[in-house]
């Protein structure tokens, strides 16, 4: 068994909660940038270079095809599988659009392809995820708000529930995000989860000023006047993740460590699947490169796959939904949440057919 085999034979749980801290999660890796991270640091470093990391649903491919045809079976069976890119229309509102994100600072997903730069430019109004969790102010409210959310406030730590292997571990995957031990140890473990979630890499990208895509998109309209609204609070994205048993998290949290060496691989996984439009593959494939070396999956993490699916990705995907429609409504809106959201049948784009919407996908060129 090769490290990658040792590493992954772990995670085919929890793989699942660090797809969605990569696509569906914004405000984790703005909270990250925003609270833990050494601005000292950010301030003098230069740019750092994007992150390298290999595909490791190609070599899944290569080394048990029959795996990875499991993935794209359920791939091809996934309604919506396919696209970034949506024309949203209704009798009597001027068409909007739908776009698909991915939450990272790699150049590759910043270019947009001139259909999707046009109807940005050409809309009245730009919708994202969380708007609120552009402003330091709001997130710092928010926090003071809701602290349960977000810290402990019993005198506890995730760490207490880690042995000690798993906590030496843990600091040191913190330290190298330049993420003080100390100043992390009262976070709730999903926050923790989330921020190990971006390799080391990815964080210093977002310490030192880089903008990922949805904010990219968010500036671009502000420079352009248009207001911006949100489909959902960063306190609704935290509270749907603390709605999940906290075995998970704290399951998640043990695994999390073990993931410092292979997350940029992760990335570069998700991010190929995403240039290619492929949503509905990310999901299957994170599965079966779990699955392949662990085996089925046990009750425990068959459970907390399910609690995932339902708060963090069908039941946002209801609220995005719902929160949408009045703004279609008003007709030219352009529309950006994590491309998780877009494929399944509780996806947002069955959603919005379901309440009567005709979708379109527009296809792209996104490779360039």
């Amino acid at each position: 068994m090769t490290m990658i085999h040792a590493y992954l034979s772990r995670i085919s749980g929890p793989v699942i909660i660090f797809a969605s801290a990569v696509h569906g999660l914004l405000f984790l890796a703005f909270l990250a940038s925003l609270i833990l991270l050494d601005p000292q640091a950010a301030r003098a470093a230069e740019e750092p270079p994007r992150c390298e990391g290999r595909d490791l649903y190609a070599e899944l491919q290569k080394t048990d095809p029959e795996a990875a045809a499991e993935a794209e079976r359920t791939f091809a069976a996934t309604p919506n599988n396919k696209g970034l890119f949506w024309r949203i229309e209704k009798e009597g509102a001027a068409p909007s659009h739908l776009f698909g994100t991915i939450h990272t600072t790699d150049p590759r997903t910043l270019t947009l392809p001139k259909p999707v730069g046009a109807a940005l430019d050409e809309a009245d109004v730009f919708v994202m995820e969380t708007a609120d969790a552009r402003s330091k102010l709001s997130a710092s409210l928010a926090m003071a708000r809701h602290p349960s959310l977000f810290v402990y406030t019993d005198g506890k730590s995730a760490f207490d529930e880690l042995d000690e292997e798993q906590a030496k571990a843990l600091r040191a995957a913190l330290a190298k995000r330049d993420i003080d031990p100390s100043t992390a140890t009262k976070l709730k473990p999903w926050l923790i989860v989330g921020m190990l979630a971006a390799p080391p890499c990815e964080l210093k990208r977002k310490a030192a000023g880089l903008e990922f895509l949805d904010n990219t998109l968010a500036d671009r309209a502000e420079e352009d006047g248009k207001d911006i609204e949100g489909l959902e609070s960063m306190v609704d994205q935290m509270r749907a993740l603390a709605d999940m048993p906290m075995e998970s998290h704290l399951d998640s949290l043990a695994n999390a460590a073990e993931m410092d060496d292979y997350a940029a691989d992760m990335v570069e996984t998700l991010t190929i699947r995403y240039l290619n439009e492929d949503t509905g593959l990310v999901m299957p494939a994170l599965e079966a490169i779990g699955e392949n070396i662990q085996g089925p999956l046990s009750a425990e993490q068959q459970a907390a796959a399910a609690a995932f699916e339902k708060n963090v990705l069908t039941g946002r995907n209801h609220t995005m939904a719902d929160a949408a429609e009045p703004l279609l409504a008003d007709g030219n809106a352009f529309i950006a949440i994590g491309a998780l959201h877009l494929p399944g049948r509780e996806g947002v784009v069955a959603l919005l057919r379901d309440a009567g919407w005709t979708v379109t996908r527009v296809p792209l060129d996104t490779t360039n």
